[in-house]
Formats: C-alpha cells, sequence, structure tokens
C-alpha cells in the first residue's frame, strides 16, 4: 500500500551489494573473490552434491582473496554453490548461491545458435553427466 513519504524519518539503509565475483575459466575450478573493501567473517561454501562432503568452511575472507572450489567428480550441468558469511559492520549472515554450468551453457547457446529463414535451430546439449572425470591433481 502506497502511503506519502513523512520528511522526517530516515532513508531506509543503502542496500548492501554482494562481495563475492566468480572467474568461471575452468568450470570444474571456479575462483570465488571477495570483490569488496571489507573482510567477510565465518564463510562457509555448500556445494549442492550428495557424492561428496558438502560444508567448507573458509573462516575470514579478506578484500581481494581469491578462493578456488575444486568441483572434480561433480555434476557441473546441477551443480550449484552457496556462500554464507557474517558481515562485520552490522553482524548479520548473508547468503548467496550460484550455478557453475548453466550460465556458462546458456551464453554458449545463445551465441551459437544459428537462425535460417527465421526459424532457431537447436544445438544439442553437450555430454556433462557419465564422462569419467581424472582425480583433481590440485586438491
Amino acid at each position: 500500500m502506497l502511503r506519502p513519504i513523512d520528511p522526517s524519518e530516515s532513508p531506509p539503509p543503502a542496500a548492501y551489494r554482494v562481495p563475492w565475483m566468480v572467474r568461471r575459466a575452468d568450470p570444474a575450478h571456479p575462483v570465488v573473490i571477495n570483490g569488496s573493501a571489507e573482510s567477510a567473517d565465518f564463510v562457509r561454501v555448500l556445494l549442492d552434491d550428495p557424492s561428496r562432503e558438502n560444508t567448507q568452511l573458509w573462516g575470514q575472507v579478506l578484500p581481494s582473496e581469491d578462493i578456488e572450489l575444486c568441483l572434480c567428480g561433480a555434476d557441473l550441468d546441477d551443480a550449484a554453490v552457496t556462500i554464507a558469511w557474517f558481515r562485520p559492520a552490522d553482524g548479520l549472515e548473508y547468503v548467496w548461491r550460484f550455478v557453475v554450468w548453466r550460465q556458462r551453457l546458456h551464453a554458449l547457446r545463445r551465441e551459437a545458435t544459428p537462425h535460417l529463414n527465421g526459424t532457431r535451430q537447436r544445438i544439442p546439449r553437450p555430454v556433462v553427466r557419465g564422462i569419467q572425470r581424472e582425480a583433481c591433481a590440485r586438491r
């Protein structure tokens, strides 16, 4: 419901920008970067993959610090990563979630979809499931 603005009220606080950026050059090893000017405390990373350990405890992540995730053996087509952290400025817990493969696949499909006589031709989906992956040497 709309209401008139009372000039004596203080304005709402500015929105808090999520500090994380993700480099996806290697889909099996995304790099998470704290792109903010403040540290993130008690950082936890939750992987949506029942076949492996689901939680990583990173502790404090400093500004511009980057951490590589190893998703070898995970189904990259369905992998989702959730990052939870506390912001020192207000002591509240924040949560942010991202996917590794879907966004990249969607962008590739959009760029590579040929148009023939005004109709779109479907590009076959790359086979990710069932590929035997080697153990990650970076672990």
